[in-house]
This record gives structure tokens, sequence and C-alpha cells, in this order.
């Protein structure tokens, strides 16, 4: 249901559809879990109030998720979890280009 393939993704918000949480998932009872699901729930904050809405849309995907997995990293930090999580895609594989 996330990325209709294999990808490895946990979890994803589609606009207009939801969030979609992988089966394993217990964000109810595993930090991390509720992580990633705190993520989410920033994609889905974004979209509603059109956050970068005025970007290119590949710019606004690498925007939405630096500030995704900071709020992320700061929840897990403010938790006491020793877990980290980071964002290593790079905001030039966007074609300038592209419109």
């Amino acid at each position: 249901m996330v990325c209709h393939a294999k990808c490895g993704a946990l979890a994803a918000y589609r606009p207009g559809e939801g969030i979609y949480l992988d089966e394993r998932l217990k964000p109810e009872t595993e930090l991390f879990d509720r992580s990633i699901l705190l993520h989410e729930l920033v994609h889905y904050a974004q979209d509603m109030s059109d956050e970068h809405g005025d970007m290119r849309p590949c710019m606004r995907w690498y925007q939405r998720e630096q500030e995704a997995y900071a709020i992320q990293k700061i929840f897990l930090f403010m938790t006491g979890s020793p877990t980290r999580v980071g964002y290593s895609a790079h905001k030039s594989t966007c074609d300038d280009t592209a419109r």
C-alpha cells in the first residue's frame, strides 16, 4: 500500500486518502513506531496548510521531508530515545529546469 513495490517504506501519507502504516508498526506501544506516525502527521499538516505550495514539486517534497525528519528527530530526543533519524537525499537531485 505504501509504495506499490518493495521500497522499504513503513508508512506514507497520501493526500485525500490518509496515512498508511505497515501492519508491523505498533505506535500505541513502540516509541520509534510512534515517531514514524508523527512524521506522517507532519506531512498531513503540511498538506492541509499548503506548506511550501509555491515551490516546484521536487523542491517542495525535499523541504517537507527535511521538516518531517527534523520534527521526528526532536520527538525522539525529547522522549529519551537513543534512536535517531536523518534524511540523506539532497536537494541537488531536483532538476532545476523542470517546472
